[in-house]
């Protein structure tokens, strides 16, 4: 599992000669040995994009995740202040109603962002996808429906 904030401006507001925000990288990485190459794939989608970058790359998506999501709220705020924030989604999906909220927290951030679909976002993570402005997938990215367990106090 790969949750966190990949890029993070440098925080005397100065930016590198490059333009582009310094990184700063608080991640959990599952298993730890994969920490390294991942980082240096998500810091060359930064450096294409010249975007802040957040990833939430799991398996099943539920209420540890979202609570997981939820610490980064001040980060979240600080990268949406310019409404241009990509978030990478590489999930089977989960909980419904945590993933509901998961888009929800995203959106309250920034107006704009992206959805980043390497390889898959089924169920719920499709349901995060689709509150983004836009999604992103490879070639080899699928979106899957996200199923009839969404209740609502109208239809039980």
């Amino acid at each position: 599992m790969v949750n966190g904030r990949i890029d993070e401006a440098v925080s005397d507001g100065m930016e590198p000669e490059d333009g582009l925000p310094k990184l700063k990288l608080v991640p959990k990485c599952d298993p730890p040995e994969l920490f390294e190459p991942i980082t240096r794939v998500l810091q060359d989608i930064v450096q294409e994009r010249g975007r802040p970058l957040f990833a939430l790359a799991s398996g099943f998506i539920d209420e540890d995740v979202f609570e997981e999501v939820y610490r980064w709220k001040q980060s979240l705020r600080e990268a949406g202040k310019d409404n241009n924030l990509d978030i990478l989604i590489n999930s089977p999906g989960g909980s419904l109603g945590e993933c509901y909220r998961i888009a929800r927290l995203f959106a309250r951030y920034t107006d704009n962002w992206e959805a980043l679909v390497p390889k898959i976002a089924q169920s719920g993570a499709t349901l995060i996808c689709l509150g983004s402005g836009k999604i992103v997938l490879s070639e080899a990215a699928q979106l899957r429906a996200t199923g009839n367990r969404l209740r609502s106090q109208f239809r039980p």
